[in-house]
């Protein structure tokens, strides 16, 4: 059994709330054309807006809600039942939420050359989501040992 602590575990039920309201505002925002104010930056809308803002056209934010959710209620799955898989499904999803930001963030350094901060903030709870993820691999979890009978 895959055990982890529950700091962590809790780590991962409030970076994941975090990430899904951060998403879904900005959702609820595109979905009703209206724009976004932004403390730091001026150019939200026009990243939020811009031809990589859409994949098969649904928003890149709306699908950051349903990883951000989908991660809060793999959590709470495994805070009750305590099932392996739970974990599993988040260490992967952790990861491709990794690289996805790792992108999303070059798209707006390099060819949008604007950035966003709810963009901004949603790639750093994905990195630190991420980084608790490699962390709990590297400290919690044990590769199984070579048998020795085989020499």
């Amino acid at each position: 059994m895959l055990k982890i602590p529950k700091w962590s575990l809790w780590s991962y039920l409030i970076l994941s709330f975090a990430g899904f309201v951060d998403a879904t505002y900005v959702t609820v925002k595109v979905y009703l054309s209206s724009p976004l104010s932004c403390a730091f930056f001026e150019n939200c809308n026009q990243v939020i807006n811009s031809s990589y803002s859409k994949i098969f056209g649904a928003p890149v934010s709306l699908l950051g809600a349903i990883f951000y959710l989908t991660i809060f209620l793999l959590s709470v799955y495994y805070l009750d039942v305590k099932r392996d898989l739970a974990l599993k499904a988040i260490f992967f999803l952790t990861a491709f939420g990794f690289v996805f930001s790792l992108y999303l963030l070059y798209v707006q350094a390099f060819l949008l050359n604007q950035f966003c901060l709810y963009c901004l903030v949603s790639a750093l709870i994905s990195i630190i989501l991420f980084l608790n993820t490699v962390f709990n691999l590297t400290t919690y979890y044990k590769l199984p040992t070579i048998n020795n009978s085989l020499r």
